[in-house]
């Protein structure tokens, strides 16, 4: 932090009254250097003082000097307080010269102990404008012992979370209540074939789901289970959490952790969290209903991230509604009121009909088929790049006439 007095004639007469006071309101100022991302919260303004608490429940207190805002599929929120700049100022050449002013500044290095180690260095000289601070040279194994502290911050900085909301990371779970319209996240198929039948599920969109759930949508399982493999790193604290009812104990397993069995809710809606440690780059979890005949159970808001949670989100790079799809596979857009739906991905455009499983219009980088095309004007054929070689097909009033340029 740089403190600036600009020509001050008040203070540049009197330096020795005024650098106590200066120093008394500094000394003692400490806090962390950190960056770190919130989901969006918005309401922090520069120079709020925070709270971060590592993976080890150890708190740091922290000053907020510059926020970045990003707004992409969402509001991501950066919060910022770098080490300063470490510098020398010659304060021989500061303070009142005749009737000449010049400007007096004070720059301080104010991580933890810092400011207090240079207020203890400030020195008056009592009838005379000489006061004199050697940050640089004075502080030098203080400013090392700094650093190093910055470093095994940022080594942990994933696993910072502000205390008043769970912080860090994004789901993890791809398509996690099937707003796709499809589970295969969540199943493992081996040349187009389910590796095991009972790994299966159905979409559920009910009235029910909608009054009790975030996403509005679930998935399903009876006598099946369904999983999904994600990344994570080793050593960071995740928490899986989910919205369920179920007429049966299911089983959760995740890579790493006991099994836990999920009771039976008797068809009323609970929230579950499990918290775990991640022990693989690939983890997986698996919420299994195979034990018992009959069973059933319905899962929905089903997230998976560092951190705390408290409600759920789609996954980096998914945005579903009711009648369309935007993820990895391409952009997708149906009707509430026709069978017609509309695909675009790296491959092709189609458009198709669900009720006859017929594609009407399908053009992609081989070829272009079409049910009914109307051309106006005129139809051209030609090769790319050889347009004076071609075949127009023009309409009349009469019907068509057919120019060859060969």
């Amino acid at each position: 932090m740089d403190i600036k007095i600009e020509n001050n004639e008040i203070v540049d007469g009197d330096r020795e009254g005024a650098i106590i006071p200066l120093k008394n309101e500094l000394l003692g100022l400490s806090f962390y250097p950190h960056d770190t991302r919130t989901i969006g919260l918005g309401y922090f303004e520069i120079g709020d003082r925070i709270t971060l608490v590592d993976s080890s429940e150890n708190e740091f207190e922290v000053l907020i000097f510059d926020i970045e805002i990003d707004v992409t599929t969402g509001f991501i929120e950066r919060l910022k307080c770098g080490i300063p700049d470490v510098s020398a100022t010659d304060y021989d050449m500061a303070g009142k010269i005749g009737q000449r002013f010049t400007r007096a500044e004070i720059k301080v290095n104010k991580n933890e102990g810092e400011i207090l180690s240079v207020a203890n260095r400030i020195t008056s000289v009592a009838g005379n404008t000489e006061t004199a601070i050697s940050m640089a040279e004075a502080n030098a194994s203080d400013i090392s012992d700094v650093e190093d502290a910055v470093t095994v911050l940022e080594q942990t900085a994933t696993a910072l979370q502000l205390s008043v909301l769970g912080q860090g990371g994004t789901n993890l779970l791809k398509n996690s209540v099937g707003l796709k319209g499809d589970i295969e996240e969540w199943q493992i198929y081996l040349d187009d074939e389910l590796v095991d039948t009972d790994n299966d599920g159905t979409i559920t969109q009910t009235t029910d789901v909608s009054n009790n759930t975030e996403s509005n949508s679930a998935i399903l399982i009876e006598e099946q289970y369904i999983l999904q493999t994600f990344k994570t790193i080793i050593g960071e604290t995740y928490t899986f959490y989910c919205r369920y009812y179920s007429d049966t104990e299911v089983i959760l397993s995740i890579t790493g952790i006991d099994n836990v069995t999920l009771a039976d809710t008797e068809d009323v809606w609970t929230v579950h969290k499990s918290e775990f440690v991640a022990t693989q780059n690939d983890t997986t979890l698996r919420i299994d209903n195979t034990a018992e005949v009959g069973s059933g159970a319905v899962f929905s808001d089903l997230i998976v991230k560092i951190g705390d949670v408290n409600g759920w989100t789609q996954a980096p790079n998914e945005i579903y509604g009711s009648n369309f799809r935007f993820d990895k596979d391409g952009f997708e857009v149906s009707s509430q009121d026709s069978a017609f739906r509309s695909l675009l991905d790296w491959e092709k455009l189609s458009v198709i009909n669900d009720d006859t499983d017929v594609i009407v219009m399908q053009v992609s980088k081989d070829s272009g088929e079409l049910y009914n095309l109307v051309v106006k004007d005129f139809l051209q054929v030609q090769r790319e790049g050889n347009s004076a070689k071609a075949v127009k097909f023009i309409p009349t009033a009469t019907g068509c006439m057919v120019v060859v340029n060969d």
